[in-house]
């Protein structure tokens, strides 16, 4: 039996001494390994993706872990590939545009349409997911190197709208408001979702902290704060190489970027942005050239707020940014000009590591 109130002296000598040899391992950093790999995908959307990841894993279950990262862009091309179809979205896509009911079979697909409904309300649809037969007949304009006719641009009135969606929650279907037949395009927001579906499987394997980026959607992720380049959008040619325009430092933070400068149709010797706009049925016009949403462990709200900023104004961009909880910048370019000018949201100062100069 020790008698702790005759040994007091001897009790905090040792607690002491203690304190002082295990107090550098609590402050000791976590030795982490770390493994980055980038692969070439070749389902709905095709492109690159690259994942970098930190853990105290062993290295070689480390491995594992983030070959598991592909494996999950072969399960999402099964949910989301509108293009596939024997995938859900497929499914559905074609039985929109042949009048159907259907039934969303799974609660990722039914959620997915849930948020985009919500988006196209929120931006009073500058984003709209039956936008795809507009996007199709662009690019056939574009082969053809001609302008739509009055007649093909009458029936993209008819088929263009997400008030033509109707959603029943009690049984998960999704059906038209009226007789009209129309098509669904995920492209705006499916990488961004692909990308948070990605994080969240890493983190279930223990990963600590990383990084995924889908063609320039990206998120990061852990107590590790990441440095991220936005483009220089003052290119003449798409092929140029990329040069960085700012910088900013995030943590737990999804960025996406979208833009006008790069990606165009050219037809009878003018560029037409390769981005629509669904209220007008034209590529968007306005002195919008980039765009940088950043949300909060959110790769598929930056991802959608992306793009229908690209078509608002400046404006009603920054107004919802901030309803929403996200943050902005939007580039401007006046060709009478050809001065550039910069917008943002006033937190997004903050994340600022090396700001534009011009």
């Amino acid at each position: 039996k020790i008698d702790f109130q005759s040994n007091k002296k001897m009790w905090i000598v040792v607690f002491a001494v203690l304190f002082f040899f295990l107090l550098p391992l609590y402050w000791m950093p976590t030795q982490w390994n770390k493994v980055e790999r980038t692969w070439e995908l070749y389902f709905w959307n095709s492109g690159t993706m690259q994942v970098i990841a930190y853990s105290s894993q062993h290295i070689t279950t480390l491995q594992e872990n983030v070959q598991s990262a592909f494996h999950e862009t072969q399960r999402l091309d099964t949910i989301i590939n509108e293009y596939n179809p024997k995938s859900e979205a497929g499914k559905l896509r074609i039985a929109l545009e042949n009048g159907e009911e259907t039934y969303v079979s799974s609660m990722e697909l039914w959620n997915m349409l849930q948020f985009a409904q919500e988006v196209s309300e929120q931006t009073n649809g500058a984003f709209d997911i039956t936008v795809g037969p507009l996007i199709q007949l662009w690019k056939q304009c574009g082969k053809d190197n001609r302008l739509p006719t009055p007649e093909e641009m009458d029936t993209m009135r008819k088929q263009i709208g997400y008030q033509h969606l109707a959603f029943n929650i009690d049984n998960y279907t999704v059906k038209l408001q009226d007789s009209t037949k129309i098509s669904i395009n995920l492209g705006a927001f499916s990488k961004g979702y692909a990308v948070d579906k990605v994080v969240d499987l890493l983190q279930k394997e223990g990963i600590a902290a990383g990084l995924v980026n889908m063609g320039g959607d990206l998120r990061c992720f852990g107590h590790k704060k990441w440095q991220v380049g936005i483009q220089d959008p003052r290119v003449e040619q798409a092929d140029e190489p990329e040069k960085v325009l700012a910088i900013i430092e995030v943590e737990n933070m999804a960025v996406a970027t979208s833009g006008h400068y790069r990606r165009y149709t050219e037809i009878q010797g003018k560029r037409y942005s390769h981005i629509l706009d669904p209220r007008t049925l034209q590529p968007v016009q306005n002195n919008i050239v980039s765009v940088t949403v950043l949300a909060r462990n959110n790769a598929m709200l930056a991802d959608a707020y992306a793009t229908a900023f690209c078509v608002l104004n400046i404006e009603e961009s920054m107004i919802i940014a901030q309803q929403v909880g996200i943050d902005a910048a939007i580039i401007t370019h006046d060709p009478q000009s050809d001065k550039y000018d910069l917008h943002t949201t006033p937190k997004f100062e903050k994340y600022w590591k090396e700001q534009p100069k011009w």
